[in-house]
């Protein structure tokens, strides 16, 4: 006789050992949030992902078909499922919130709930805890942070160095940008591993499997991570880390620094989110990290040509660190030098001058004449110079730049060979000799 057996919400290997029947004819189905079973088992795992913003919709429809023909009120189910991250439970426990209280015009009003969703801990709602609303089909936890829970209560930090690696690991994830690709070498950085220590960085490979496994993390591709954004409200709550903020913004100031230094804005696309969401999230601390964050947002906006967003960005930053590092600090030259950039691409030359001025002042003074940022100061300095035609005064500070970066950096630098084509064009156009240039 046919027959089907299913282990609802299953996270036990062993429960399905127990109890799946050796022989007949039985069909067995397993749901889990658990994405790693024993081969011996023979599951043939399929992969149920959260629900297209067509199929979110839809759902939400089903328990107030009467909002259909309102557009606003469509656009707000549309804003709920994404806050939702597409998540089906959390779509049925909305859906069946905005149902009970369909005839209280506040309560039940799509818009009101989303306001509602935004401005507390989305899992403490009442509807995310499964309050007021009707059944699942299969009788199923009602109660979003539960379902979470349980694959969470499986980690055993105190008792398993790799468990305690998944907990931090998890930790960090939820300070990352919620449903974005994660580099996974990136959240990996997070946990500051030295990296001669090989015994450690197996431990934390182990870790994030166990993050997989338990259906925590999701695996995009081989190399990139997703947390769910409903996940990353639970993590954040679930497992408490003081160090984990810190650890995440120093990992990736790190990563977008370097990408920003390639000089290719697409190095910059897979942190581009994660650096976005903590670069906003710094703008009202008064720290250096926050600086970097700011500093390091607004150079890649710079790069692909957004200064009147790079701007704010790099003004916040220059006021950071003249508090906190000094007006005289190497890193505010930096700073300035990254506004008067912006300040020169949108043709306030008059605003951008002192600021270079004072760039190359303080480079001098703290790191001496020979030095790759004084180089720095000098080039800018010289090109919103040129850009006015002051040429006079521009060629002797670039060709100053030109001798620094060819002392320091080398003849063939990218650096030095773009400031030796600068002084050349300068000469020309200050119509001089064309052998002047050398």
């Amino acid at each position: 006789v046919p027959r089907l057996l299913i282990f609802d919400n299953c996270e036990d290997e062993e429960i399905v050992r127990r109890f799946r029947p050796p022989t007949g004819g039985c069909r067995v189905i397993i749901t889990t949030r658990r994405a790693g079973w024993s081969a011996a088992l023979g599951v043939d795992a399929q992969r149920l992902d959260v629900l297209h913003p067509e199929d979110a919709r839809a759902l939400l429809l089903r328990y107030r078909p009467d909002l259909a023909r309102d557009a606003a009120m469509v656009a707000a189910l549309d804003a709920i499922a994404a806050e939702l991250g597409g998540l089906p439970l959390a779509l049925h426990l909305a859906g069946s919130y905005l149902e009970t209280y369909r005839d209280d015009p506040d309560l039940g009003d799509p818009a009101a709930f989303l306001d509602e969703v935004r401005a507390m801990d989305v899992l403490s709602h009442d509807a995310m805890r499964g309050i007021d609303t009707s059944a699942t089909p299969t009788d199923h936890e009602r109660h979003v942070a539960n379902t979470f829970l349980v694959s969470y209560r499986r980690l055993t930090p105190d008792a398993s160095p790799a468990d305690a690696h998944a907990v931090a690991l998890l930790a960090r994830a939820a300070r990352l940008a919620p449903g974005e690709a994660i580099p996974r070498d990136l959240l990996l950085a997070t946990l500051r591993l030295p990296e001669d220590d090989r015994s450690a960085r197996r431990e934390a490979a182990r870790g994030l499997n166990r993050l997989l496994d338990l259906g925590l993390l999701a695996r995009l591709e081989a190399d990139t991570l997703r947390i769910h954004r409903l996940l990353s409200a639970f993590a954040r709550q679930a497992a408490p880390d003081d160090s984990a903020q810190a650890a995440v913004e120093e990992a990736v100031i790190a990563a977008a620094a370097a990408a920003n230094e390639s000089g290719v804005p697409a190095q910059m696309a897979p942190l581009l989110p994660h650096l976005r969401l903590l670069a906003e999230a710094a703008r009202t601390r008064d720290d250096e990290r926050a600086a970097s964050l700011l500093g390091n947002y607004g150079f890649y906006l710079s790069m692909v040509g957004d200064y009147a967003a790079s701007r704010p960005l790099f003004e916040r930053a220059l006021a950071i660190r003249e508090q906190v590092l000094g007006a005289e600090h190497p890193d505010t030259a930096t700073n300035l030098n990254n506004l008067a950039e912006v300040l020169r691409a949108q043709g306030e030359y008059a605003a951008a001058q002192p600021l270079l001025e004072r760039a190359l002042a303080i480079c001098e003074q703290a790191l001496g004449p020979a030095y790759p940022l004084t180089a720095m100061s000098l080039n800018n300095l010289a090109v919103l110079l040129a850009y006015q035609q002051r040429f006079d005064q521009a060629i002797p500070l670039i060709e100053r730049a030109l001798a620094i970066r060819e002392q320091v950096l080398g003849a063939q630098h990218p650096d030095t060979v773009q400031t030796r084509k600068s002084l050349a064009n300068m000469r020309a156009a200050a119509r001089e000799p064309p052998d002047a240039a050398g």
